[in-house]
């Protein structure tokens, strides 16, 4: 067999399984009513390119060429226009990008193609073979960094400013950033500890990524010339631990709503995007929750299934400490969906901030005020995001009396081989929603502003609902898989909230995200499974883990 044949059926190949993945990912998440028929269409266009590709290089007739050139213009002009660029987010579509002639239709915008396919055609009586191999050598490097946004428009490369970007979710943003896009990144923070790796000389970004050593919580002139410099400012600044809503109330009030205050002024006055992270706790409680356990209504998703424009978000006693946070992520909403704040209304806030923890609150705000004073924003709401470096395991790389979220506290006692505690029995559901998943959304808002600006978005798993008890028992069973222990070894115990989290601690018995509005603006859908996500995260936590806690527990 000849090496032109081996390499047509190499491409062949490549296609017919790349269609099969993709028919599978299509279907799978609905993302056409009509899969089948629009996989089909570029299985044709794709084995034709092949083909097409195939005797241009071992024939170099001239009508062959014509051929080519016929066949790449109407994929540059026609397919975009059938397939939009819906299809082309899915992970399985690059080996179709990377298919010859299948490769200028996503590459690069219209008219710079018209002026490739004119070079191109130029060239073609004079060097037909080296201007093919030239233009399919270009066209393949420049489809793997092209960008286009779901409007099908080119992304420009962009500047995005991380306030608070080495924690857990900016660590996971700038490495999706980093690896998948051309952005360059600003990233203002204290700790590095969760980011380091991204530093490394042999890393290909080093260029397009810089760490300042500023506090996020210091004054504001601190942070504007790294704000300056950026297109969009993602505030990730947050304490949402709940233990320390009851511990470090004050400092949860300042972090989560005074502190973010300045940037919002900031964005506002320099007509800078903002994408600002609030919480799923400004949902408070469900309105479910104030029903009997028998109540028939109780399981009536209108009364726990959390609408971002709907839903009334209901919040515990003034003298739970534990809504401090939920009443000053609302602030910011309100703030944000209101108009900029001036220094006449800024003591005003403040009292209102401990007024509001009393009332029950709607975010169903004008968002035409926001559009009056210019300011772009997305609101981004998470639910329970999980995955590698979450949080910290107290003594270790956080403090020892330290009481992180349920899962690092979980992993705390697995790795230390102690009992779960379950508060209250362990009765309250949450959903899970892996890290990697919502950084994809986040990705979609950074990079299609006209679909994600004025809105906030519920970004988690409804799927992936699980009470802390069902939790507690998936990890026991998991890690004991991944440890190699028996799952014997591991049990948990019940505590109370008082005992676990302090005086005046509250909580809500469920909340589901409902993912409409996220779905219809954006088209995103979350993929991973609570067992997959478990799998994955306490793996890392095991192996990044166990031999510091054997250190540590061996010394005390």
């Amino acid at each position: 067999m000849t090496s032109e044949r081996k390499f047509l059926i190499v491409q062949y190949l490549e296609v017919f399984f790349s269609y099969i993945n993709w028919y599978k990912f299509l279907n799978k998440n609905k993302i056409y009513e009509n899969a089948p028929t629009h996989c089909l269409l570029v299985l044709i266009a794709s084995l034709y390119s092949c083909w097409v590709s195939y005797l241009a290089f071992t024939h170099g007739r001239a009508r062959t060429y014509t051929r080519a050139y016929i066949y790449i213009y109407i994929y540059i002009y026609i397919f975009p226009h059938i397939l939009k660029n819906t299809i082309w987010r899915s992970p399985a579509a690059l080996p179709f990008r990377a298919t010859w002639f299948a490769i200028p239709s996503i590459s690069r915008s219209k008219s710079s193609y018209e002026a490739t396919l004119k070079r191109l055609q130029s060239h073609l009586c004079r060097r037909p073979l080296l201007s093919l191999c030239k233009f399919c050598v270009i066209s393949f490097f420049s489809s793997t960094m092209a960008r286009f946004n779901l409007e099908g428009d080119e992304i420009k490369p962009l500047t995005i400013c991380l306030i608070s970007g080495g924690c857990f979710i900016g660590s996971h943003l700038c490495e999706k950033i980093l690896a998948d896009t051309f952005h360059k990144v600003i990233v203002v923070d204290v700790y590095t500890d969760k980011i380091i790796h991204l530093f490394n000389r042999s890393s290909p970004w080093l260029d397009r990524i810089v760490f300042h050593n500023v506090d996020n919580n210091a004054e504001s002139s601190r942070l504007e010339p790294f704000m300056q410099k950026s297109d969009i400012i993602i505030n990730l600044t947050s304490i949402n631990h709940p233990a320390d809503y009851n511990t470090r109330t004050m400092d949860t009030i300042y972090c989560n709503f005074i502190d973010a205050v300045p940037v919002v002024r900031y964005c506002t006055r320099k007509k800078k995007r903002l994408i600002q992270f609030s919480s799923c706790e400004v949902y408070g409680k469900t309105i479910g929750s104030f029903l009997t356990e028998d109540h028939p209504l109780r399981e009536d998703p209108k009364f726990y299934v959390l609408k971002e424009d709907e839903s009334p978000c209901i919040l515990g006693p003034t003298e739970k400490k534990r809504w401090a946070n939920a009443c000053a992520k609302q602030l910011i909403e309100r703030l944000i969906y209101g108009r900029e704040v001036n220094c006449s209304i800024y003591v005003f806030l403040l009292f209102v901030l401990f007024v509001t923890l009393s009332l029950t609150l709607h975010l169903s705000s004008n968002a035409a005020e926001s559009a009056k004073f210019g300011l772009e924003f997305t609101i981004v709401r998470p639910f329970n995001w999980i995955g590698p470096r979450i949080d910290y395991i107290p003594g270790i790389d956080g403090e020892r009396r330290g009481v992180p979220r349920v899962f690092a506290c979980f992993s705390s006692n697995l790795l230390r081989g102690e009992s779960l505690e379950l508060v209250e029995g362990g009765h309250s559901k949450r959903t899970f929603c892996y890290i990697k998943d919502a950084i994809e959304a986040l990705l979609l808002m950074i990079e299609n502003p006209e679909k994600a600006n004025g809105h906030s978005f519920n970004v988690g798993n409804p799927n992936n609902e699980v009470s802390m008890k069902e939790l507690a028992n998936l990890m026991i069973e998991v890690y004991a898989n991944v440890s190699g222990q028996p799952a014997s070894n591991f049990s948990t115990v019940d505590v109370s909230s008082e005992d676990f989290y302090g005086i005046g601690y509250d909580d809500c018995d469920r909340r589901i995200p409902d993912m409409t509005l996220i779905h219809r603006q954006l088209g995103w859908i979350p993929m991973t499974s609570l067992q997959e996500i478990l799998e994955v995260t306490l793996r890392y936590q095991h192996e990044t883990y166990s031999e510091a806690v054997k250190h540590a527990t061996s010394e005390s």
